[in-house]
């Protein structure tokens, strides 16, 4: 019947377009909510340890 009436459904490249970009937008959301949460300390030691990887090795050290 659909055929009949030339509808088709998307083809499995448009499908895949359409996933990432639902699963690239959800993520997007998740990680900003998370990174809101986030205090300021926990911030500042998150990009010290982007800056200097090393850092995040002290941080983990001292902790434990």
């Amino acid at each position: 019947m659909c055929r009949d009436r030339r509808i088709y459904g998307p083809s499995r490249k448009e499908l895949e377009r359409v996933v990432r970009s639902q699963r690239q937008d959800y993520l997007d959301t998740w990680l900003i909510g998370t990174s809101d949460r986030l205090s300021s300390d926990a911030v500042a030691l998150l990009e010290a340890s982007l800056a200097d990887p090393a850092q995040l090795d002290r941080i983990q050290q001292d902790e434990g």
